[in-house]
């Protein structure tokens, strides 16, 4: 019996070294701490959207930096809405994999991901911090924006797609490690989600 339940049991590839795990640990810290600054700066500009509506308009007081109300709210929406979101879920939902099956992810990959998205962010950053891009942040019609605004959220969406194929990866060494085994239920649901994501992003 109790060789039946070891044969059955799953199994480890490979120990993580500890650099391996710190490696996975600077990739996480990295799309966080990116996404976490883009979110302070969010909520810093979302409190001048909170004084303009108790009548207190401050944006003359910070130019050439912010020159208008919907400039402010652009950055306010794009920097917490995707920036943020897209940031520390495509950090996190590599990490975890990578931690639940004692994996090392496509670190080429995870970086490039983090790159891309960085690249996006500080192209659209330039459209809306030169005010050629005060769109809100919903992007409507007639309402337009400069091309480095569009193309760099492009570039965000088109990165945080990236991290389903980091996860499908270590799901596929992890099952030809582990025949016959269910995929762990963080894997799962992170393959899951990316998978739902993609269908969201290539509907969009």
């Amino acid at each position: 019996m109790s060789a039946a339940l070891s044969n059955n049991a799953p199994r480890i590839l490979a120990v993580p070294t500890a650099g391996e795990i710190a490696d996975k640990k600077k990739m996480l810290l990295a799309f966080w701490v990116t996404g976490f600054l883009a979110l302070a700066v969010g909520i810093s500009i979302g409190l001048l959207q909170s004084t303009n509506y108790a009548g207190i308009n401050l944006y003359p007081y910070l130019q050439p930096f912010l020159k208008s109300y919907y400039q402010g709210l652009t950055m306010h929406g794009v920097l917490n809405a995707y920036v943020f979101t897209f940031f520390t879920i495509s950090g996190w939902l590599m990490y975890l994999p990578a931690r639940e099956l004692k994996l090392k992810p496509n670190m080429g990959l995870a970086w490039f991901t983090y790159a891309l998205m960085l690249l996006g962010t500080l192209m659209a950053a330039y459209g809306m911090f030169d005010n050629s891009s005060s769109v809100l942040y919903t992007m409507y019609a007639p309402l337009k924006g400069s091309a480095w605004f569009y193309l760099g959220i492009t570039l965000v969406v088109v990165a945080s797609i990236l991290p389903l194929f980091v996860v499908l990866d270590m799901r596929t060494r992890w099952k030809k490690a582990n025949p016959g085994q269910l995929t762990p239920l963080v894997t799962y649901m992170s393959a899951t989600t990316l998978l739902m994501w993609l269908l969201a992003a290539l509907g969009a």
